[in-house]
């Protein structure tokens, strides 16, 4: 059976953080979380649920998220923010995967991003396939401060996983100001 490590970067998450680490449950075989000093308790709840914590100055998306990867013991990486959650359709695929074996370097599946709560069907928000399940080895974090994303060569093509990748970007639409802002 093939191993998975997540990476997750946090800044005060507590209020997220546990629903996103259950989602990972059988699909992770080790948690790499890279906290930005919060000053809540979501580093304190990732170490009480087994995550391997280190704490890093925040440096920009791509290069955080790169950071966390190189962490990893495991060759697999699933990338997960915060502020996501695998649905159970998407949990179940992954899993077949790691029983069978990987047959590509690289994976996207379709992101479900909610706005206060509702999901959001129609608008540039509702087409988005992240490429976040790899292999370390031919893929990697592109550098970029905002609008990260993973890089590898072209002539690899990212296979869709069916299932979600639950998106809770804001519960609020004064929060949605407030990450606007920050980017």
């Amino acid at each position: 059976m093939s191993k998975i490590t997540a990476t997750i970067i946090t800044l005060n998450e507590e209020e997220k953080i546990g629903a996103c680490l259950d989602s990972l449950e059988g699909v992770a075989d080790e948690i790499i979380v890279v906290d930005s000093y919060s000053t809540d308790k979501t580093a304190e709840m990732c170490r009480e649920r087994g995550c391997k914590v280190t704490l890093r100055k925040f440096d920009g998306y791509g290069a955080q998220k790169q950071y966390a990867v190189s962490l990893a013991t495991n060759s697999h990486i699933i990338s997960i923010d915060a502020d996501e959650v695998l649905d159970s359709e998407l949990r179940k695929n992954i899993k077949k995967l790691k029983e069978d074996g990987f047959e590509h370097r690289v994976y996207c599946f379709e992101r479900l991003n909610y706005y206060c709560g509702q999901p959001i069907l129609h608008s540039g928000w509702n087409h988005d396939c992240p490429t976040r399940l790899f292999d370390r080895r031919y893929a990697t974090w592109n550098l970029r401060d905002v609008h990260e994303a993973v890089v590898f060569p072209k002539a690899l093509h990212p296979e869709l996983i069916g299932g979600k990748l639950l998106h809770y970007r804001c519960a609020t639409a004064e929060e949605y100001r407030r990450k606007q802002e920050t980017f």
